[in-house]
């Protein structure tokens, strides 16, 4: 393939993510920087998506409590903060980065597509995040909070919140039970948002 159709079938894959999340970056290297896999970048410039993903981590969070709130006027605040961690863990935005096939757009090098980095759900999850860190940063909250209203849809009405690890915790407490030890097998993901494995 010329690098002239190279061009072009980018050009195409970001207008397809762009019509997929009902809105038009202004700036296309910030959208870029928000698909880029560290393992995909020069180490000494940083032009991957954490520092994004650290943002949309935050803005996710305000975004989706907000939308709770509205959605579920009734619920407690414990109850609240149960649905808000089922919506932005890392099952539930792999699971909307999914519907978006996000794993066609994400930069990663020869290495970690080979391994299937790409359709990792901590990595999806991570570009979840740094989508809508970059939006925020063009656009502001309201526009972010729009784009996040849409992909959450009518997840944020008939959320679950039930956690099974809490759960089994409440359970063995009720119980006058020790409470579980977990063993973990490793972690992965950035420093800030560890994703652990067991």
């Amino acid at each position: 393939m010329s690098s002239e159709e190279e061009k072009q079938t980018a050009s195409e894959g970001v207008a397809l993510l762009e019509e997929r999340l009902q809105y038009s970056f202004q700036s296309k290297e910030l959208l870029l920087y928000a698909l880029t896999h560290r393992s995909a970048t020069n180490k000494e410039k940083r032009n991957d998506y954490e520092r994004l993903e650290f943002l949309g981590d935050a803005v996710l969070d305000l975004v989706v409590a907000d939308l709770l709130l509205q959605a579920h006027p009734e619920a407690r605040e414990g109850e609240l903060s149960k649905m808000r961690a089922a919506l932005v863990n890392t099952t539930s935005l792999a699971e909307i980065a999914r519907e978006l096939e996000l794993n066609k757009f994400i930069l990663v090098s020869r290495a970690e597509r080979a391994q299937a980095g790409h359709e990792r759900p901590s990595i999806l999850a991570d570009v979840m995040e740094s989508l809508i860190g970059a939006i925020y940063r063009e656009a502001g909250f309201e526009k972010a909070r729009t784009v996040a209203s849409a992909l959450f849809g009518r997840k944020i009405i008939n959320v679950d919140p039930t956690d099974p690890k809490t759960e089994l915790q409440e359970a063995l407490h009720t119980l006058s039970l020790d409470p579980p030890e977990y063993l973990l097998d490793y972690v992965e993901g950035p420093e800030h948002a560890p994703t652990f494995i067991s």
